[in-house]
């Protein structure tokens, strides 16, 4: 089975991370992945392409414009037939609309999507709220969504969905990693040793939740509690 997983990649952040490390497990199982990187027209490569190429993940880059044009659809259409794709996996929402929406009827593919998680831009950005409201309308037309949290079933559109039997949750997954890539460095294993901690990655956005994880310190600091803090960029 060929796989082709999409995404309009703006940096390796959570979506592309977990795309890479699938498409990775899939080549294991025999399977036949392929990442067909969204780009802008004379755009520069991208940091996801580069480590798709380091990691030996095929690849391809696909230049279309924030509007796809005809003759971009047309090529795009093309492609899923010369590289005999048998399922599209999209991990965004420009290939949410481009193939739950605009080419649905022109590809007999099975469309599947996986929603890595949902930030509304707000109703002051109408651009961003229009593509948001195209992403949602063209869940209705893919054979099946993934959601990475069950928290995400409470949005009143995905409810109705997930009662039609098309949504499951699969939490994201990690790579194990070998005891050779699990080595601690002294200034990070001192730091650690004989305490409670707390860790976190993620970007500084408002729903990663960072403003309540400052505050719940404060509010230990504040009642004098053996509360200490590292500096991630000691270990970047």
């Amino acid at each position: 089975m060929k796989i082709l997983h999409v995404i309009d990649s703006a940096g390796m952040y959570g979506a592309e991370v977990m795309l890479l490390n699938l498409a990775k497990e899939q080549k294991k199982q025999g399977l036949r992945p392929l990442v067909l990187v969204f780009s802008k027209p004379g755009e520069q490569i991208k940091l996801i392409e580069q480590i798709a190429k380091l990691e030996c993940i095929p690849y391809e880059r696909f230049e279309i414009s924030t509007i796809p044009s005809c003759s971009q659809l047309k090529r795009l259409q093309k492609l899923i037939v010369s590289q005999d794709i048998d399922l599209i996996h999209s991990h965004g929402y420009k290939g949410n609309i481009i193939f739950g929406l605009i080419l649905r009827v022109c590809i007999d593919r099975p469309v599947l999507v996986t929603a890595h998680g949902w930030t509304s831009s707000g109703r002051n950005d109408l651009k961003l709220r229009f593509f948001e409201c195209l992403d949602f309308f063209s869940l209705k037309f893919v054979d099946h969504l993934i959601l990475v949290s069950k928290e995400m079933l409470a949005l009143p559109r995905i409810s109705k969905l997930y009662s039609k039997g098309r949504v499951s949750v699969v939490n994201n997954g990690l790579p194990i990693l070998g005891p050779e890539r699990c080595e601690i460095e002294d200034d990070v294993a001192s730091f650690v040793t004989g305490k409670i901690v707390i860790g976190s990655l993620g970007r500084l956005s408002l729903e990663k939740g960072y403003s309540r994880l400052i505050d719940a310190f404060a509010s230990l600091v504040g009642k004098r509690r053996p509360v200490c803090a590292a500096d991630n960029r000691r270990w970047s």
